[in-house]
C-alpha cells in the first residue's frame, strides 16, 4: 500500500530511504516531464472531471495510491484519464 503525503513527509523527516527515493522520483518527473506542461494541465483537468478517477483520487487521499499536483500516480507512472488514453497511446506507443 502506498504512503500518504503525511507518512511520506514523516519518513523523509526521519531519513527513510523509501520516502527519499519516492520524493526524488516525483521531483524528477515533474521537473522534466516526458510531456508538455500544457498536456499535464489538460490531464489534471480531465482527472478532476473523470468520475472514476475522481473516486480514485479519494482513495489516494486515504493512502491507497499517490496524487501529486492533481496527477494520479502508480509507482512512477501517470495514470491517464480515459478521455485522453487513445490520443496518448497513439502518440507514445
Amino acid at each position: 500500500m502506498c504512503k500518504t503525503r503525511v507518512e511520506k513527509r514523516a519518513a523523509l523527516k526521519h531519513g527513510s530511504e523509501i520516502g527519499t527515493e519516492f520524493d526524488y522520483a516525483i521531483h524528477a518527473l515533474m521537473k522534466q516531464p516526458p510531456i508538455s506542461n500544457n498536456k499535464l494541465h489538460q490531464i489534471q483537468r480531465a482527472t478532476k472531471e473523470d468520475i472514476t478517477l475522481a473516486q480514485v483520487v479519494t482513495y489516494c487521499r486515504s493512502g491507497q495510491l499517490n496524487v501529486h499536483e492533481n496527477l494520479l500516480l502508480l509507482d512512477n507512472k501517470i495514470i491517464v484519464p480515459a478521455v485522453l488514453r487513445k490520443e496518448m497511446l497513439k502518440k507514445y506507443m
